[in-house]
């Protein structure tokens, strides 16, 4: 600390008082109590002026203090209310209360953060995400980027408790990917592992478990994997989506993930991936092969889509709100909802991000949230399947010959949800239905219309 003389006079004794009834008003938001007996804080200040110690020496006492840490440290974010473990009943997802829309948005750098002091900024980001009417993160629980490896953490399953204990305070739900990058080894310690991870997770009723992150590239066959005998939701991993030979993994472990190719046509995929992993699908390869896949029959949440940011990267990242808000609709259509994913440098490394992809994720959640809550159950119908079903009039645009229309519609005894996927266009956005076949539409908010029963 630095001294500065101290010259014992009225003036002076006046200008120590003073600058200690400051310190105390900007520093602790209180008066300067110097009648009170049991409070130390201003008569070590009044020494430490004495004793010639200038104003930043008393700033840096008072906040070390746990007045000044309670006062100012980040509190835990008042998030959405937790009811019960999450299990799957195809294609939605339940908790206590009934049925839930997964709004999770990309952590991966949680854990690291906690081990490494960064709990007041993981605070900010879950805060962040509340704000936004998220519920939950995606946390990597190894990863070579951040050189986070469980190998090198002294007690490192009681970080993940903390990890846990701290999610479950927030009011958010937190997704574990165990294995990353091939962080442990080998399917024996990958088993060994995720068993250990697993019988952590069920101690905490908020708590997911996947086995890995991109299974297909940073660890063994997850189909090896002998799911834990633990009552935690969990999944496998998702299958690689740019190889046309990989398929989503069987049998599901409790509930399917998913990835998208980030194509010109992601929000479409997004959710209507979810329907048919779930449902099956088959085709005819590039290399003139065909298959079937008889689906998972479980719910299955995309968990990493195009990644939000302030500029627009093709086929990489998306700075457009509007994308994302039907990217939200799409996934509640089908699905339970989605993953907000986000740019490296920021909502992976849980930073909150800038406005714009601020805002895509912010879109995402909207979309998911404005679609009736039992669509996922409902009719699928588009024009050239169930059309009789259809509740709202073709794209003008597309009503010609060599167009497609793309307008995909959940039909369910009084209600329906339609969306338009090709709103976006130029030219596309004169489309205002009013409804067709028995039905009528109530809300109209862009690409997506509810309808009801006219």
């Amino acid at each position: 600390m630095t001294t500065i003389p101290v010259d014992l006079n009225v003036a002076n004794i006046r200008m120590y008082l003073g600058t200690v009834v400051a310190v105390v008003r900007e520093e602790l938001g209180r008066p300067a109590d110097f009648e009170n007996s049991k409070d130390i804080v201003v008569p070590t200040l009044v020494v430490m002026a004495l004793q010639g110690k200038t104003v930043e020496d008393m700033r840096v006492y008072v906040r070390d203090l746990p007045e000044w840490h309670a006062k100012h440290d980040q509190k835990p974010p008042s998030g959405p209310e937790i009811h019960g473990r999450l299990r799957s009943n195809a294609p939605r997802l339940f908790d206590d209360a009934g049925p839930w829309k997964w709004k999770m948005a990309t952590g991966f750098d949680a854990l690291r953060l906690l081990i490494t002091g960064g709990e007041q900024q993981l605070l900010a980001y879950l805060a962040w995400v509340s704000s936004i009417k998220g519920n939950g993160i995606r946390v990597f629980c190894n990863w070579k980027v951040t050189g986070l490896d469980f190998r090198q953490v002294p007690d490192y399953m009681g970080w993940v408790r903390k990890l846990c204990v701290l999610t479950r305070g927030a009011g958010m739900r937190v997704e574990c990917c165990a294995v990353c990058d091939y962080i442990p080894e080998g399917l024996a310690a990958q088993q060994q592992f995720i068993n250990d991870f697993a019988a952590v997770l069920a101690g905490f009723d908020h708590a997911i478990l996947t086995f890995g992150n991109e299974p297909y590239q940073n660890m063994e066959d997850p189909e090896k994997i002998h799911p834990p005998n633990v009552d935690v939701l969990m999944a496998r991993g998702m299958c690689n989506p740019n190889d046309d030979h990989a398929l989503p993994y069987l049998p599901a472990a409790g509930f399917t993930v998913y990835q998208t190719l980030r194509s010109d046509d992601w929000p479409r995929k997004v959710g209507k991936d979810g329907f048919e992993i779930r449902n099956g699908f088959g085709g005819t390869r590039a290399d003139g092969s065909t298959f079937e896949f008889p689906g998972t029959k479980d719910a299955c949440i995309n968990t990493e889509m195009m990644g939000a940011a302030e500029t627009y990267q093709p086929g990489r990242r998306s700075n457009r709100p509007d994308e994302f808000f039907m990217a939200g609709v799409a996934a509640a259509m089908f699905t339970s909802g989605a993953t907000a994913h986000g740019d490296s440098l920021t909502m992976q490394r849980c930073v909150v991000p800038g406005p714009v992809e601020a805002k895509c994720a912010s879109e995402l959640f909207r979309g998911i949230d404005l679609v009736p809550i039992d669509a996922p159950t409902w009719m699928y119908c588009r024009y050239g399947l169930n059309e009789q079903a259809v509740p709202v009039e073709k794209d003008a645009l597309d009503d010609a010959p060599g167009r497609e229309i793309r307008i995909h519609s959940m039909v369910g005894p009084t209600k329906a949800v339609s969306i338009n996927y090709h709103y976006l266009l130029p030219g596309h956005d004169a489309w205002k239905p009013r409804g067709i076949n028995g039905w009528r539409t109530v809300l109209q908010d862009g690409p997506c219309v509810l309808s009801e029963r006219a």
